[in-house]
């Protein structure tokens, strides 16, 4: 039988722990992180990267789906990753992890079926098949999953589904530039319309200039290796040779899916014209590619989503004659934002 004092020396010992949990529940939260962020303990090797693995890891996972199928995602190391695939096993049909590319993911057990929710002694209504997978290290991952029924080994899969996982820093996008003013191009100078010079470095509306001259989008299987500028909210780049598209992008090979464009032939006679944006999935859509005396000039349109629960490194890759540009000049939606030289 315990004495009245050890009674009393348990029950501080229980409410130490509990107020420990809750401290840990607290610096999970983001919006906890932000109004009260907690430092590294004192002389603790390696405690801020620990710490932060920890966090990541008691956050809500970045859940994907079938529309995510060929992205490339962002994930912080400590993460992890929810991939949810409609499927109905009562069809033979299932879906099956393929071998994991690269160490920097690994899964968490294997696949889970969940059924829909359903009156008892229905059958055949389907469900969702999850996998969860953690990001243990810096680096990337190709993920693979194929619908298909086990027994029929000369079949193809009648489904796929793929995605590479970058896994390091990630970065926020660059919020919009503050002013707004209105800036028109005359005299080969940009004008203020009451009279101004523009500021450099501001993105200015500018029309259209130079010769049309033709182009290709590259939409092959690449991605963006997050050894590139990875902590750029937006990044450009003028790519001359095989060695250098190498050091931008990886394949991310997905099985039925687009093969590599790119080769080192392909700088014989041809340069490629990159800009990434990081943050919320976007698409581009290019509206000209011109030549402007000495110059080169790539117009496009980015259209950005809201805001998730995941990052992305989106590229646009656009391949261009060869020549001898001094400038590269990138202009998206109507603004000059990038000039290369």
């Amino acid at each position: 039988m315990r004495t009245p004092l050890a009674a009393i020396a348990a029950a501080i010992a229980a409410a130490a722990l509990t107020g420990a949990l809750a401290v840990v529940v607290q610096v999970s939260s983001p919006r906890a992180c932000a109004a009260q962020p907690a430092s590294a303990p004192a002389g603790a090797d390696g405690g801020a990267q620990a710490g932060k693995g920890k966090e990541n890891a008691e956050m809500e996972p970045i859940d994907l789906s079938e529309s995510d199928d060929g992205k490339s995602v962002n994930v912080d190391v400590g993460r992890h990753v929810r991939i949810r695939l409609a499927g109905n096993p009562t069809t033979g049909y299932s879906w099956f992890l393929m071998p994991i590319e690269g160490a920097a993911v690994k899964a968490e057990g294997s696949l889970e079926y969940k059924p829909k929710a359903h009156p008892p002694g229905m059958v055949g209504v389907g469900g969702t098949f999850e996998l969860m997978l953690t990001a243990q290290k810096a680096g990337q991952s190709v993920i693979r999953l194929e619908y298909k029924r086990p027994w029929e080994k000369d079949t193809p899969p009648i489904r796929k589904f793929g995605v590479t996982l970058a896994v390091g820093g990630a970065s926020k996008p660059a919020s919009a530039p503050a002013g707004g003013a209105k800036w028109i191009y005359s005299g080969g100078k940009w004008v203020k319309v009451q009279g101004e010079a523009a500021p450099a470095g501001e993105p200015q509306t500018r029309p259209a200039t130079g010769k049309a001259i033709p182009y290709e989008l590259i939409a092959g299987p690449y991605f963006v290796k997050n050894t590139f500028e990875p902590n750029a909210a937006q990044s450009f780049a003028v790519i001359r040779t095989m060695e250098q598209f190498n050091a931008v992008f990886g394949v991310g090979m997905v099985m039925g899916g687009p093969r590599p464009e790119i080769k080192p032939e392909t700088f014989e006679s041809r340069i490629i014209v990159v800009t990434v944006k990081r943050g919320p999935m976007c698409s581009y859509k290019v509206e000209s590619v011109t030549a402007t005396g000495t110059g080169l000039e790539v117009r496009y349109e980015a259209k950005v989503e809201p805001p998730g629960s995941a990052t992305f490194a989106v590229p646009l890759i656009v391949s261009a004659p060869k020549g001898e540009y001094a400038s590269i000049a990138f202009v998206e939606n109507g603004k000059e934002v990038k000039v290369l030289k």
